[in-house]
């Protein structure tokens, strides 16, 4: 293959192996230096305490507006801190320490996203424990990212921070997943959410919050800048627990948009779909009109009459499985309150449409990136 046709979601999907499966096939190289451990944890109970009233009730607002906006975020609070998230976080976490008798150091993010200080504080923290800075290879010690899509994206942070191993896609090398691979820093993403599966099948830069101007922006490092092309991150391996570990959200509940103060609820899984829909829809529309100007202005290319082959055939098969999504969930939305509703239909609705998002995901960050080859 040339480099810079492989698709990065072969590599990707290749790698769709529990993390524990992943760790036990390369525990040598891993024992053999420091890893930081990155890993969502629930958001702090200052706010469900006192809203409840349970240890310090003289803080409750009398206002009645700001009740109602306490109370929202509470809400909020309560679906950000899915029991099922914690449990896959633990039951990683205590794993690579005590199975695999890692050399662990953790670290931990409660937020929504990562901020510029928090990923400051992050790449401290793994210096101390030993990580090394360096690029191309000349770092080491490996940046494990578990839990939700705030956990992948602190992970990938701190992975270009503190190693820079980002190369142009054409001269990318693949992911550093077999036991008698050394040397160099590595990044591991282990999601459990949809979220946390797309910021990790994501190539691109990390998005973090800036506090200030109140803005989700791309972390760019001095890698990331220093390149003109599309770019890869090298020496990436993304894993995948089997569904039954998984956070994974309602097939369908209803949308109320929300105001700047309010907190919004949770995405089902049918919004997830009609966001990736639009998102590939859009890929679509402009790769069509790219492709018409190229080959007016340059001429046809079998190299990328073959890319776009493989792109062409990738929007489909994300846009059948979104569709697929999307017609699950209005069949369980007209059957609420039926008397026909059945719940073996629904849990296995259920179970189809997590299997259409999480073969479809991983698919949609690569063909945007390899899009923009073309």
């Amino acid at each position: 293959h040339n480099n810079h046709l492989l698709p990065f979601v072969e590599v990707i999907m290749a790698n769709l192996q529990p993390l524990r499966n992943y760790i036990r096939q390369n525990i040598g190289r891993l024992r053999s230096s420091p890893c930081l451990i990155i890993s969502s944890s629930p958001p702090p109970a200052a706010i469900s305490t006192a809203v409840a009233g349970t240890k310090t009730p003289s803080s409750i607002p009398t206002d009645q507006q700001e009740r109602k906006q306490q109370k929202e975020q509470l809400k909020f609070q309560q679906q950000q801190n899915d029991s099922r998230v914690h449990a896959f976080v633990q039951r990683n976490t205590q794993s690579l320490a005590l199975e695999f008798n890692l050399k662990t150091v953790p670290c931990t993010i409660s937020s929504a996203y990562p901020t510029l200080s928090s990923v400051y504080e992050a790449v401290a923290l793994a210096k101390r424990a030993g990580l090394k800075e360096g690029s191309a290879g000349s770092g080491d010690g490996t940046v494990i990212g578990i839990g939700s899509g705030a956990a992948m994206e602190l992970a990938k942070a701190v992975a270009d921070t503190l190693f820079g191993d980002i190369a142009s896609c054409k001269d990318a090398t693949t992911s550093k997943d077999d036991a008698d691979s050394e040397g160099g820093g590595s990044l591991v993403l282990a999601p459990c959410t949809l979220g946390g599966l797309w910021a990790a099948s994501s190539n691109s830069p990390s998005l973090l919050l800036d506090t200030v101007d109140e803005l989700i922006l791309p972390h760019l490092t001095s890698s990331w800048q220093s390149f003109d092309e599309v770019l890869q991150r090298n020496d990436t391996v993304v894993t995948l627990d089997p569904s039954r570990y998984l956070a994974m959200p309602p097939l369908y509940s209803t949308f109320e948009p929300m105001k700047r103060s309010e907190y919004s609820s949770q995405p089902s899984m049918a919004h997830v779909a009609a966001a990736a829909l639009a998102i590939v829809l859009d890929t679509a529309w402009v790769l069509d009109i790219n492709i018409s100007y190229n080959n007016r202005v340059s001429g046809k290319s079998n190299e990328k009459e073959k890319l776009q082959q493989h792109i062409a055939e990738e929007i489909k098969t994300v846009s059948s499985a979104c569709a697929s999504v999307l017609q699950l969930a209005i069949k369980e939305a007209k059957s609420e309150g039926s008397s026909n509703n059945n719940d073996v239909d629904t849990a296995s609705n259920h179970k189809l449409a997590q299997q259409h998002l999480l073969d479809a995901i991983p698919r949609l960050s690569p063909i945007i990136e390899q899009s923009s080859i073309l």
